[in-house]
């Protein structure tokens, strides 16, 4: 018979808190910059300043984007590393918020190795845009004529 690690209520209840912070965080910036769109654009579109202001945007756009994978890469390394050496999943000291079937040696082995996996290719994404921003920041002004 299959072992199951129960939900923590706690866990739940953080997650939920979290997911509410991050609505009550970026509904507003979002309906901010829909309401200041036409001051936004009129900021970009000054000729003296465009190619700066636009790499200024891009700067910051690639970097948000590049510190989320990061630190997505980062925790998916962290819970494989943690599943490889306890072979078991989902591994020991690891409050999960839904029931879930533990995993044991082969299959747990299984699932560190892909979560490993996932991890290479969320760092390969990081890189990727990096490289791709720093080109097309290098670039913009040759984009624009």
């Amino acid at each position: 018979m299959s072992e199951i690690q129960r939900a923590d209520p706690n866990a739940r209840q953080k997650t939920i808190k979290y997911i509410l912070v991050m609505i009550v965080v970026f509904a507003p910036t979002i309906y901010w910059l829909n309401y200041n769109m036409e001051f936004i654009e009129k900021w970009v579109a000054e000729p003296s300043e465009t190619v700066k202001r636009i790499k200024i945007i891009l700067s910051i756009l690639i970097a948000i984007g590049a510190i989320l994978l990061l630190v997505a890469s980062i925790y998916i390394f962290r819970i494989a590393n943690a599943v490889l050496g306890s072979g078991r999943y989902p591994p020991p000291n690891i409050k999960v918020i839904r029931d879930t079937r533990i995993r044991h040696d082969v299959r747990a082995r299984r699932i560190g190795r892909l979560m490993q996996g996932f991890g290479m290719i969320t760092l390969v994404f990081l890189v990727g845009i990096v490289m791709l921003g720093w080109t097309l920041i290098q670039n913009v002004d040759q984009l624009l004529n």
